[in-house]
């Protein structure tokens, strides 16, 4: 049942700790976070959710039990975050159902994975790059704030899918950033192809959101890399000309034997580190 999960319109990851979905129809594009009641139950807990009018508004965000409820932006969602919320996903085959869409339908399956306790971990050499950003990224990575505020980090990376949920609130601006990508990885640099996207946040007023209306489709095809596309030092843009941050080529800046660090966007410098030299990894996959 552990893998990527996709219809045309929704998006299921499902790791033995969590799940993460996106789904959009047409009214909103929304994205939800579970969390395993307990290792023996097949439930999972909602955490968090967020869900967007395509008029380009935020209208909620809400933790469940495990943390304090905080409502931002408007109060007028379409989508409800019910703390306490549980979902049971049921797989037959290469399709599962009861993932955290009220619409329940279908989804197949795209990208399977094992839970595996640790995997053998290979020091980065300029011949290996391509190698090593994907088998170093590969897994579940959190991030949890101390601070009482419900800032958190879910990032789960298979070898051609990467997926965050990610939630910052400070006393200065509250922010979102739900997101898919397909990668591509070259001893060059990697290319990040976004296909589905939500980021605001009240600091500016920012916006923004994508979302591909063919999953299935966009997740089991190829994703061609062009290396004239990576500069030497800095990030390239290649999207459209609406959503120039939709394929982003990161070039490589540096690396060490336990660390790579790449071009990010806007002036960014991307840090990869190495299993062993990451404490924030809490679940490491082998894909099937």
């Amino acid at each position: 049942m552990y893998g990527v999960w996709a219809s045309i319109g929704s998006r299921a990851i499902i790791t033995q700790k969590w799940i993460l979905t996106y789904h959009k129809t047409n009214n909103e594009i929304a994205s939800r976070l579970y969390r395993r009641v307990n290792v023996a139950d097949a439930a999972y807990e909602i955490i968090a959710a967020t869900a967007a009018c395509v008029d380009g508004r935020w209208h909620s965000v809400a933790y469940g039990k495990h943390g304090a409820v905080h409502e931002y932006f408007t109060h007028d969602s379409m989508i409800e975050a019910r703390p306490g919320l549980r979902v049971c996903p049921q797989s037959s085959g290469s399709t599962v159902k009861h993932c955290g869409m009220d619409e329940g339908g279908t989804l197949t399956l795209v990208e399977s994975f094992s839970m595996s306790g640790s995997r053998s971990v290979r020091s980065a050499t300029q011949e290996n790059i391509a190698v090593c950003l994907v088998d170093w990224n590969v897994g579940t990575t959190e991030f949890h704030g101390d601070d009482g505020t419900g800032s958190m980090s879910v990032s789960v990376n298979t070898s051609r899918n990467w997926h965050i949920f990610e939630v910052w609130n400070t006393p200065e601006y509250h922010s979102m950033y739900c997101r898919c990508a397909r990668i591509g990885a070259t001893n060059l640099g990697l290319l990040f192809e976004q296909n589905i996207r939500m980021n605001a946040s009240t600091e500016n007023e920012m916006f923004e959101w994508h979302f591909e209306d063919s999953s299935v489709d966009t997740l089991s095809g190829a994703l061609i890399v062009d290396e004239t596309r990576f500069h030497a030092n800095t990030c390239t843009f290649d999207g459209t000309s609406d959503k120039p941050w939709r394929r982003a080529y990161w070039s490589l800046k540096t690396h060490r034997d336990d660390l790579i660090v790449l071009h990010g966007c806007n002036g960014a410098e991307y840090e990869y580190r190495r299993p062993d030299k990451n404490p924030l990894i809490t679940e490491q996959f082998s894909v099937d």
